[in-house]
């Protein structure tokens, strides 16, 4: 082998390696969890993705009755919604940290999943809504 074919193939084998290093290990980075939330591991790691993820989590208590999900949330953090008509908003991002294709922010008041949106959810004073960053599940879709 002559040593311009042998250079030439020191320099892809160092391409594909800088590759390897440098662009695919930061393509996805984890995202940065804003101040003030707890984070846990991921409830379900037998998944097939092959991706550690962390989980975000916001918990609030309705101050009075006739308070929507939608006015407490707002109060205490910085949050997008995506308008779904008569089923009313979802959360797409809390304080940065938005929905993507393999994350949601799931949405559960005293404990249960709600089945409405934070525009629609009419609270009672104590009620305690939740919203979790969660792993959207490949084998429920």
């Amino acid at each position: 082998m002559s040593w311009k074919k042998l250079a030439l193939l020191a320099t892809v084998f160092a391409g594909i390696l800088w590759y390897r290093q440098y662009v695919l290990s930061t393509e996805n980075p984890v995202p940065a969890l804003p101040a003030g939330t707890t984070t846990q591991p991921d409830q379900d790691s037998s998944q097939s993705i092959k991706a550690e993820s962390v989980a975000a989590q916001h918990t609030f208590s309705a101050t009075r009755d006739g308070q929507t999900a939608e006015e407490l949330l707002s109060a205490s953090a910085e949050v997008t919604y995506e308008n779904f008509g008569e089923a009313g908003k979802f959360v797409t991002s809390i304080n940065g940290l938005a929905a993507d294709e393999g994350h949601y922010w799931a949405f559960y008041v005293n404990g249960e999943y709600s089945q409405t949106g934070v525009s629609q959810t009419i609270l009672s004073e104590g009620d305690i809504i939740t919203f979790t960053y969660e792993t959207i599940d490949p084998t429920q879709l």
